[in-house]
């Protein structure tokens, strides 16, 4: 009967650990510059790549942007291990904090809204995007 209790234990203190961690990730996240498949073209010229056309809502740490528009024209989510793992926190983070379109589809700047203006930069991946913003 005790390791029946130890074991409950050892699994509440993982799960707790779990939801902590994806708290303080998801609490500590921000605005990154990125691609979102859409866009492959820079000035009207085709670059046959993803050119970074976004701005997406990302964790502290990990990667998962949920409607990435690969080459081969599928439609499907993104990510590293830690995106994978905290899915779930994620996805509640981005639809709150929406992905904000940066390049039309010929990769020319849009005007963005003063309703998006303050919106958070990720404090490690956010500075390309600060760097963007200023040379507006």
């Amino acid at each position: 009967m005790k390791n029946y209790k130890k074991i409950k234990l050892i699994i509440f203190l993982f799960f707790l650990l779990y939801w902590i961690f994806g708290l303080i990730i998801c609490r500590f996240g921000g605005y990154v510059f990125t691609e979102s498949g859409k866009v492959r073209k820079i000035f009207g010229n085709d670059t046959g790549i993803a050119v970074p056309d976004i701005a997406c809502w990302q964790p502290l740490f990990g990667h998962y942007q949920i409607d990435y528009h690969w080459p081969n024209g599928i439609i499907k989510s993104r990510y590293n291990v830690i995106g994978w793992l905290y899915y779930p926190f994620i996805v509640k983070m981005q639809k709150n904090f929406p992905s904000i379109q940066l390049l039309d589809s010929n990769g020319y700047a849009i005007k963005i809204s003063p309703s998006q203006e303050h919106y958070v930069l990720h404090p490690i991946r956010g500075k390309g995007l600060e760097t963007l913003l200023a040379s507006e």
